[in-house]
């Protein structure tokens, strides 16, 4: 079983290759559609779509889609050279992420602001984010109401069990 541990350090930042969209819910979801939104070939990727209704006192703190982060003591960071923190997976995490919104911020529902490391989102009804998962996000409390939204993962074909 391969396992896969990446350094995230402090403030982790990658090439941001974001993309902000606008979509219309009448068009069925496929990769053809989502690559004519994000211009980006996503033909080649297996997609998986997870559909989420996230209520009152739900939060995501900081992380990496699909990884579990592991704070490593600072022991262990001097004697074995380890890093801050490091991401494990026993499956390759998805290539990219998209998240399409279902409900508008400060109408359907009050915080759960979805966050990068540099930029706060506010989303709004038939707005999508696209992403490469590998990027650190959050999505803060929400306050009240439900947040609605669909959650896209690429994966790379050639790397999944």
């Amino acid at each position: 079983m391969e396992r896969y541990f990446e350094d995230i350090g402090e403030k982790r930042k990658i090439k941001a290759e974001r993309k902000y969209f606008k979509f219309n819910p009448e068009i069925p979801l496929s990769k053809e559609y989502l690559s004519l939104l994000t211009k980006k070939d996503l033909t080649d990727y297996e997609m998986i779509s997870i559909p989420k209704e996230n209520h009152q006192g739900f939060q995501m703190g900081w992380h990496v889609d699909d990884c579990s982060t592991h704070k490593n003591s600072k022991k262990h960071q001097e004697k074995y050279n380890f890093p801050k923190y490091t991401l494990y997976s026993i499956n390759p995490p998805p290539v990219y992420t998209a998240v399409l919104y279902y409900s508008t911020f400060n109408q359907d529902f009050r915080g759960g602001e979805f966050c990068f490391i540099d930029e706060e989102i506010k989303p709004q009804k038939y707005q999508g984010i696209f992403f490469n998962s590998q990027e650190v996000h959050q999505v803060k409390l929400i306050t009240q109401g439900t947040r609605k939204c669909i959650l896209l993962k690429f994966y790379d074909k050639n790397h999944r069990d």
